[in-house]
């Protein structure tokens, strides 16, 4: 993961993410990547999801350029942050008439975060770090420590 310098900030509010309240930033890197960051208030968990350049309209265009519509897709699965389709939602992807959100057997994923438990990032941030697990050639070997 490259290092995020902000830019703009697009985004900033607070969303229950499946597990408690998280404070939700959406930037604009100086890559004109698109970032959303959560911190879990009260808590240390965070997560970020790095949109590429590239994939940004595009991704706007599903949320129809609404980022507190596209800040309430986000969901905690398996320890780690994604961003729901809202077509899977059925209708225009904005819940019922009572303002609930239909039930869902599965979620269909757009965005997935690439660091989980990732460091919150500022505007002149490092990158945070990945912890990868030892890698064994076959199953005869012991992993080596890290």
């Amino acid at each position: 993961m490259n290092q995020i310098i902000k830019k703009d900030t697009l985004y900033v509010g607070e969303h229950d993410l499946g597990n408690g309240p998280y404070a939700v930033e959406i930037i604009q890197s100086t890559s004109d990547d698109l970032v959303i960051s959560a911190q879990h208030i009260g808590g240390p968990e965070s997560f970020i999801i790095e949109i590429e350049q590239p994939k940004v309209n595009a991704l706007l265009s599903e949320f129809e350029g609404d980022l507190n519509f596209l800040a309430q897709h986000l969901k905690l699965m398996n320890k780690r942050m994604v961003l729901i389709n809202p077509k899977f939602q059925g209708g225009d992807g904005r819940g019922t008439d009572d303002g609930s959100q239909p039930e869902t057997n599965e979620p269909a994923v757009v965005q997935e975060d690439q660091a989980e438990n990732a460091e919150p990032f500022s505007q002149n941030a490092a990158p945070a770090e990945e912890e990868q697990p030892p890698v064994a050639n076959d199953d005869t070997q012991e992993p080596e420590a890290p």
